[in-house]
């Protein structure tokens, strides 16, 4: 049997276990970052909603920010200008978010070629983390990349924020 239809098989029947309230969050986040290694981030936002859903009433929940956090990475291939919101109303929220976090989230963008978004994620870390090695670190890689890429509007967006 062909492994993506396994897959799908295997994420729908969580699905349905987490709307049942029998949903366990650890397998659904494994799920999902199963999901994201894969290439269908479809899957993986479904699987993390799913097993965010199954925390809903557990603000406390281990697997919380984990499950917040591959959802957004996953948002980034679907849904650039969401992921970022997601993850900024996240990040400003009182959950520990860290700058690695916000590195991870970059990451996804810049893979989705979504540049501005990627500066737009950056430039908001700097200003949380203004301290920060890995922060520091991710300017430059976010920057490299818009070069690279010759990103017209992000270059713009880097020149007007004073990066360039």
């Amino acid at each position: 049997m062909n492994q993506r239809p396994l897959a799908l098989l295997a994420s729908n029947l969580l699905l349905v276990l987490a709307a049942c309230g029998g949903g366990d969050p650890r397998a659904l986040t494994d799920a999902g970052s199963a999901a994201l290694n894969g290439g269908d981030p479809q899957l993986a936002l479904r699987n993390y909603d799913a097993a965010l859903a199954a925390m809903a009433d557990d603000g406390s929940h281990p697997q919380r920010l984990e499950a917040s956090i591959g959802r957004v990475q996953a948002l980034a291939r679907i849904d650039a200008k969401r992921s970022v919101a997601d993850f900024l109303a996240l990040a400003k929220s009182g959950a520990a978010v860290g700058d690695n976090d916000f590195s991870l989230v970059a990451w996804e963008l810049m893979r989705a070629n979504a540049m501005t978004q990627a500066v737009d994620l950056m430039h908001e870390g700097q200003l949380l983390h203004p301290q920060s090695k890995t922060m520091a670190e991710l300017k430059e890689q976010v920057i490299a990349e818009t070069k690279r890429k010759g990103d017209a509007g992000a270059l713009k967006q880097l020149q007007g924020l004073g990066y360039l």
